[in-house]
Protein backbone atom coordinates (compact mmCIF):
# COMPACT_ATOMS: atom_id res chain seq x y z
CA UNK A 1 0.00 0.00 0.00
CA UNK A 2 1.33 3.30 -1.20
CA UNK A 3 1.27 6.22 1.49
CA UNK A 4 -1.07 9.31 0.89
CA UNK A 5 1.47 11.83 0.12
CA UNK A 6 3.04 8.69 -2.60
CA UNK A 7 -0.81 8.76 -4.26
CA UNK A 8 -1.26 12.28 -4.59
CA UNK A 9 1.97 12.88 -6.24
CA UNK A 10 1.35 10.34 -8.97
CA UNK A 11 -2.30 12.14 -9.06
CA UNK A 12 -0.49 15.16 -9.78
CA UNK A 13 1.96 13.44 -12.43
CA UNK A 14 -0.68 11.87 -14.27
CA UNK A 15 -2.69 14.71 -14.71
CA UNK A 16 0.48 17.08 -15.50
CA UNK A 17 1.30 14.31 -18.32
CA UNK A 18 -1.75 14.86 -19.86
CA UNK A 19 -1.60 18.21 -20.10
CA UNK A 20 1.42 18.64 -21.43
CA UNK A 21 0.46 15.20 -24.07
CA UNK A 22 -2.47 18.07 -25.18
CA UNK A 23 -1.46 21.43 -25.05
CA UNK A 24 1.86 23.54 -25.19
CA UNK A 25 2.88 25.09 -21.56
CA UNK A 26 2.76 28.14 -23.37
CA UNK A 27 -1.06 28.48 -22.98
CA UNK A 28 -0.63 29.01 -19.77
CA UNK A 29 0.40 32.11 -19.98
CA UNK A 30 -2.04 34.12 -19.13
CA UNK A 31 -0.49 37.43 -21.26
CA UNK A 32 -0.69 34.72 -24.48
CA UNK A 33 -4.18 34.90 -26.11
CA UNK A 34 -3.20 34.63 -29.33
CA UNK A 35 -3.92 30.70 -29.37
CA UNK A 36 -7.23 31.44 -28.33
CA UNK A 37 -8.20 33.83 -31.01
CA UNK A 38 -8.73 31.20 -33.64
CA UNK A 39 -12.45 31.21 -34.62
CA UNK A 40 -13.28 28.68 -32.00
CA UNK A 41 -14.94 28.42 -28.79
CA UNK A 42 -11.42 29.95 -26.83
CA UNK A 43 -11.65 32.65 -28.51
CA UNK A 44 -14.97 33.81 -27.57
CA UNK A 45 -14.57 32.15 -23.52
CA UNK A 46 -11.12 34.92 -23.56
CA UNK A 47 -13.13 38.41 -25.10
CA UNK A 48 -16.53 37.46 -23.24
CA UNK A 49 -14.22 37.39 -19.75
CA UNK A 50 -12.30 40.28 -21.44
CA UNK A 51 -15.83 42.18 -21.57
CA UNK A 52 -17.03 40.86 -18.52
CA UNK A 53 -14.41 41.32 -16.59
CA UNK A 54 -13.50 45.28 -17.89
CA UNK A 55 -17.23 46.36 -18.07
CA UNK A 56 -18.06 49.28 -14.87
CA UNK A 57 -21.71 48.55 -15.06
CA UNK A 58 -21.34 44.41 -15.01
CA UNK A 59 -20.84 44.36 -11.06
CA UNK A 60 -21.77 41.14 -10.25
CA UNK A 61 -24.29 40.61 -12.54
CA UNK A 62 -22.98 37.94 -14.66
CA UNK A 63 -23.88 39.99 -17.72
CA UNK A 64 -22.07 42.53 -19.89
CA UNK A 65 -23.58 45.41 -21.73
CA UNK A 66 -19.99 45.87 -23.84
CA UNK A 67 -21.21 42.61 -26.37
CA UNK A 68 -24.61 42.35 -27.87
CA UNK A 69 -25.38 45.94 -27.36
CA UNK A 70 -27.38 47.52 -26.67
CA UNK A 71 -29.21 44.42 -24.76
CA UNK A 72 -25.76 43.10 -23.56
CA UNK A 73 -25.44 38.82 -23.00
CA UNK A 74 -25.03 36.73 -20.07
CA UNK A 75 -21.34 35.56 -19.53
CA UNK A 76 -22.26 32.01 -19.85
CA UNK A 77 -23.52 33.23 -23.31
CA UNK A 78 -20.07 33.93 -24.28
CA UNK A 79 -18.42 30.70 -23.64
CA UNK A 80 -16.66 32.04 -20.16
CA UNK A 81 -16.78 30.33 -17.29
CA UNK A 82 -18.54 32.29 -14.38
CA UNK A 83 -17.04 30.58 -11.86
CA UNK A 84 -13.93 31.58 -12.97
CA UNK A 85 -15.26 35.23 -13.63
CA UNK A 86 -16.36 35.75 -10.09
CA UNK A 87 -12.73 34.68 -8.73
CA UNK A 88 -10.99 36.84 -11.11
CA UNK A 89 -13.33 39.99 -10.28
CA UNK A 90 -11.72 41.20 -7.51
CA UNK A 91 -8.30 41.52 -9.27
CA UNK A 92 -9.45 42.65 -12.63
CA UNK A 93 -8.02 46.11 -12.33
CA UNK A 94 -4.64 44.55 -12.16
CA UNK A 95 -4.60 41.91 -14.20
CA UNK A 96 -3.23 42.61 -18.16
CA UNK A 97 -5.01 44.04 -20.48
CA UNK A 98 -5.33 40.63 -22.36
CA UNK A 99 -5.52 37.98 -19.62
CA UNK A 100 -6.92 34.62 -20.45
CA UNK A 101 -7.09 31.92 -18.08
CA UNK A 102 -8.45 29.36 -20.22
CA UNK A 103 -5.15 27.36 -20.05
CA UNK A 104 -4.92 27.09 -16.30
CA UNK A 105 -8.60 26.21 -16.49
CA UNK A 106 -7.57 23.43 -18.69
CA UNK A 107 -4.72 22.68 -16.15
CA UNK A 108 -6.79 22.48 -13.17
CA UNK A 109 -9.07 20.26 -15.30
CA UNK A 110 -5.93 18.02 -15.91
CA UNK A 111 -5.34 17.73 -12.16
CA UNK A 112 -8.76 17.06 -11.05
CA UNK A 113 -9.70 14.10 -13.25
CA UNK A 114 -7.36 12.16 -12.24
CA UNK A 115 -7.61 12.90 -8.47
CA UNK A 116 -11.43 12.58 -8.48
CA UNK A 117 -10.81 8.99 -10.53
CA UNK A 118 -8.23 7.56 -7.83
CA UNK A 119 -10.78 9.28 -4.97
CA UNK A 120 -13.29 6.94 -6.64
CA UNK A 121 -11.63 4.15 -7.43
CA UNK A 122 -9.09 3.20 -4.74
CA UNK A 123 -11.26 1.97 -2.07
CA UNK A 124 -12.74 -0.67 -5.27
CA UNK A 125 -10.08 -1.49 -7.22
CA UNK A 126 -8.52 -4.81 -6.22
CA UNK A 127 -4.94 -3.57 -6.04
CA UNK A 128 -2.35 -0.73 -6.54
CA UNK A 129 -1.92 -1.92 -10.63
CA UNK A 130 -5.80 -2.18 -11.27
CA UNK A 131 -6.47 1.22 -9.27
CA UNK A 132 -3.36 2.97 -11.19
CA UNK A 133 -4.36 1.62 -14.86
CA UNK A 134 -8.18 2.61 -13.92
CA UNK A 135 -7.32 6.11 -12.95
CA UNK A 136 -5.34 6.50 -16.18
CA UNK A 137 -8.35 5.16 -18.32
CA UNK A 138 -10.44 7.62 -17.13
CA UNK A 139 -8.44 10.16 -18.46
CA UNK A 140 -7.46 8.75 -21.30
CA UNK A 141 -11.24 9.52 -22.54
CA UNK A 142 -11.71 10.75 -26.41
CA UNK A 143 -14.89 12.34 -24.87
CA UNK A 144 -13.32 14.33 -22.57
CA UNK A 145 -10.14 15.59 -24.69
CA UNK A 146 -12.49 16.60 -27.38
CA UNK A 147 -14.24 18.92 -25.31
CA UNK A 148 -11.16 21.59 -25.06
CA UNK A 149 -12.51 23.84 -27.34
CA UNK A 150 -15.43 24.35 -25.27
CA UNK A 151 -13.02 24.97 -22.03
CA UNK A 152 -16.16 24.66 -19.57
CA UNK A 153 -17.06 21.43 -20.49
CA UNK A 154 -13.95 20.18 -19.97
CA UNK A 155 -14.46 20.39 -16.34
CA UNK A 156 -15.32 16.23 -16.12
CA UNK A 157 -14.10 15.58 -12.95
CA UNK A 158 -17.29 17.14 -11.56
CA UNK A 159 -18.88 14.08 -12.97
CA UNK A 160 -16.52 11.68 -11.24
CA UNK A 161 -17.14 13.97 -8.08
CA UNK A 162 -20.95 12.80 -8.10
CA UNK A 163 -19.80 9.36 -8.85
CA UNK A 164 -17.21 9.25 -6.22
CA UNK A 165 -20.54 10.48 -3.72
CA UNK A 166 -22.87 8.03 -5.30
CA UNK A 167 -20.58 5.00 -4.88
CA UNK A 168 -20.15 5.50 -1.35
CA UNK A 169 -23.59 5.00 0.97
CA UNK A 170 -22.85 7.78 3.82
CA UNK A 171 -21.50 10.63 1.22
CA UNK A 172 -24.19 9.94 -0.58
CA UNK A 173 -26.84 10.24 1.91
CA UNK A 174 -25.61 13.16 2.77
CA UNK A 175 -26.74 16.46 1.25
CA UNK A 176 -23.45 18.52 2.64
CA UNK A 177 -21.66 16.13 0.25
CA UNK A 178 -23.58 17.19 -3.01
CA UNK A 179 -23.79 21.05 -2.63
CA UNK A 180 -20.65 22.14 -3.62
CA UNK A 181 -20.66 19.90 -6.80
CA UNK A 182 -24.43 21.10 -8.36
CA UNK A 183 -23.53 24.48 -7.14
CA UNK A 184 -19.81 24.73 -8.80
CA UNK A 185 -21.40 22.53 -11.58
CA UNK A 186 -23.95 25.33 -12.08
CA UNK A 187 -21.61 27.59 -12.01
CA UNK A 188 -19.52 26.32 -14.71
CA UNK A 189 -21.98 25.07 -17.34
CA UNK A 190 -25.23 23.74 -17.51
CA UNK A 191 -24.62 20.59 -19.42
CA UNK A 192 -22.20 19.43 -16.49
CA UNK A 193 -25.11 20.25 -14.16
CA UNK A 194 -27.51 17.96 -16.10
CA UNK A 195 -25.07 15.10 -15.42
CA UNK A 196 -24.10 15.98 -12.27
CA UNK A 197 -27.97 16.22 -11.13
CA UNK A 198 -28.95 12.82 -12.90
CA UNK A 199 -26.43 11.36 -10.45
CA UNK A 200 -27.66 13.12 -7.56
CA UNK A 201 -31.22 12.57 -8.36
CA UNK A 202 -30.43 8.72 -8.65
CA UNK A 203 -28.94 8.72 -5.12
CA UNK A 204 -31.68 10.63 -3.73
CA UNK A 205 -34.47 8.04 -5.28
CA UNK A 206 -32.46 5.09 -3.73
CA UNK A 207 -32.36 6.73 -0.47
CA UNK A 208 -36.02 8.12 -0.88
CA UNK A 209 -37.26 4.61 -1.69
CA UNK A 210 -35.08 2.19 0.89
CA UNK A 211 -35.91 4.28 3.53
CA UNK A 212 -38.28 2.17 6.60
CA UNK A 213 -39.31 1.93 10.08
CA UNK A 214 -41.44 4.29 12.31
CA UNK A 215 -39.66 7.42 11.36
CA UNK A 216 -39.11 6.97 7.53
CA UNK A 217 -42.12 9.50 6.85
CA UNK A 218 -40.52 11.99 8.80
CA UNK A 219 -37.32 11.55 7.04
CA UNK A 220 -39.20 11.56 3.61
CA UNK A 221 -40.02 14.67 4.24
CA UNK A 222 -37.25 16.21 5.57
CA UNK A 223 -35.41 14.31 2.40
CA UNK A 224 -37.65 16.35 0.26
CA UNK A 225 -37.46 19.42 2.03
CA UNK A 226 -33.81 19.50 2.03
CA UNK A 227 -33.64 18.58 -2.16
CA UNK A 228 -35.58 21.40 -3.02
CA UNK A 229 -33.44 23.89 -0.89
CA UNK A 230 -30.74 22.65 -3.43
CA UNK A 231 -32.94 22.86 -6.41
CA UNK A 232 -33.90 26.19 -5.39
CA UNK A 233 -30.40 27.44 -4.95
CA UNK A 234 -30.03 26.25 -8.34
CA UNK A 235 -32.93 27.87 -9.89
CA UNK A 236 -31.96 31.11 -8.24
CA UNK A 237 -28.02 30.64 -9.74
CA UNK A 238 -29.96 29.83 -13.43
CA UNK A 239 -32.02 33.13 -13.07
CA UNK A 240 -28.52 34.82 -12.47
CA UNK A 241 -27.49 33.17 -15.68
CA UNK A 242 -30.16 34.65 -17.06
CA UNK A 243 -32.78 31.73 -17.16
CA UNK A 244 -36.11 33.36 -18.07
CA UNK A 245 -35.17 36.34 -20.85
CA UNK A 246 -35.68 36.14 -24.65
CA UNK A 247 -33.26 34.78 -26.74
CA UNK A 248 -33.49 34.21 -30.28
CA UNK A 249 -33.46 30.70 -31.77
CA UNK A 250 -30.71 29.23 -33.55
CA UNK A 251 -32.48 26.24 -35.80
CA UNK A 252 -30.29 23.16 -34.52
CA UNK A 253 -27.47 23.81 -32.17
CA UNK A 254 -28.31 23.16 -28.62
CA UNK A 255 -31.88 22.72 -29.64
CA UNK A 256 -32.70 19.60 -27.36
CA UNK A 257 -35.60 20.33 -25.04
CA UNK A 258 -33.77 17.95 -22.39
CA UNK A 259 -30.41 16.24 -22.78
CA UNK A 260 -31.46 12.71 -21.29
CA UNK A 261 -33.88 11.84 -24.60
CA UNK A 262 -31.97 13.56 -26.74
CA UNK A 263 -30.74 10.22 -28.65
CA UNK A 264 -33.88 9.65 -29.79
CA UNK A 265 -35.39 12.74 -29.56
CA UNK A 266 -33.38 15.61 -30.77
CA UNK A 267 -34.77 18.74 -32.60
CA UNK A 268 -33.47 18.75 -35.55
CA UNK A 269 -35.24 16.38 -37.77
CA UNK A 270 -31.96 15.85 -40.14
CA UNK A 271 -30.00 13.71 -37.76
CA UNK A 272 -32.17 10.49 -37.70
CA UNK A 273 -34.78 9.53 -35.39
CA UNK A 274 -37.11 7.41 -33.71
CA UNK A 275 -39.78 9.95 -32.54
CA UNK A 276 -40.79 12.91 -33.91
CA UNK A 277 -38.41 15.79 -33.61
CA UNK A 278 -39.00 18.75 -31.22
CA UNK A 279 -39.75 22.18 -32.65
CA UNK A 280 -37.70 25.07 -30.81
CA UNK A 281 -39.72 27.49 -28.70
CA UNK A 282 -39.20 31.03 -29.36
CA UNK A 283 -38.88 31.69 -25.83
CA UNK A 284 -36.55 29.87 -23.78
CA UNK A 285 -33.21 29.18 -22.11
CA UNK A 286 -30.50 26.87 -23.28
CA UNK A 287 -29.43 26.27 -19.16
CA UNK A 288 -31.54 23.29 -19.49
CA UNK A 289 -30.61 22.32 -22.92
CA UNK A 290 -27.63 19.64 -24.59
CA UNK A 291 -26.44 18.34 -27.45
CA UNK A 292 -26.47 14.52 -28.11
CA UNK A 293 -22.73 13.92 -27.19
CA UNK A 294 -23.67 14.61 -22.98
CA UNK A 295 -27.17 12.55 -23.55
CA UNK A 296 -24.97 9.48 -24.36
CA UNK A 297 -22.86 11.28 -21.41
CA UNK A 298 -26.27 10.88 -19.16
CA UNK A 299 -26.57 7.23 -20.58
CA UNK A 300 -22.80 6.09 -19.67
CA UNK A 301 -23.48 7.18 -16.06
CA UNK A 302 -26.68 5.79 -15.67
CA UNK A 303 -25.38 2.38 -16.91
CA UNK A 304 -22.08 3.48 -14.43
CA UNK A 305 -24.41 3.60 -11.49
CA UNK A 306 -26.45 0.11 -12.12
CA UNK A 307 -23.20 -1.69 -12.83
CA UNK A 308 -22.38 -0.10 -9.18
CA UNK A 309 -25.66 -1.14 -7.14
CA UNK A 310 -25.08 -4.73 -8.85
CA UNK A 311 -21.22 -4.98 -7.50
CA UNK A 312 -22.87 -3.85 -4.42
CA UNK A 313 -25.45 -6.30 -4.19
CA UNK A 314 -23.50 -9.08 -5.01
CA UNK A 315 -20.43 -8.13 -2.58
CA UNK A 316 -23.26 -7.96 0.03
Amino acid sequence: MQRLPVQLVLVALIGALFFLAAFHPAVLDISNAGWLIRGSDGGENALGMHAWLHDPASLWSLRTGLLNAPEGTPLLFTDSNPLLGLLLKPFAGILPPDAQFVGLWLLACCLLQPLFGWLLLRHHATGQLALWCGVVLLCALPTWFNRYLHANLFGHWLILWALWNFTDKQRAARFSAWVPPLIIAAMVHNYLLILVAAIWGSALLERFATLNGPVATRRRVELVGGALAIVGAVALIARWHGLGEHFAVTGSYGAFAMPLDALWNPANPGYGTILPAIPQRDRTHVFFRSEDRHATGSSQVVRFEEGFRLHRLSRG
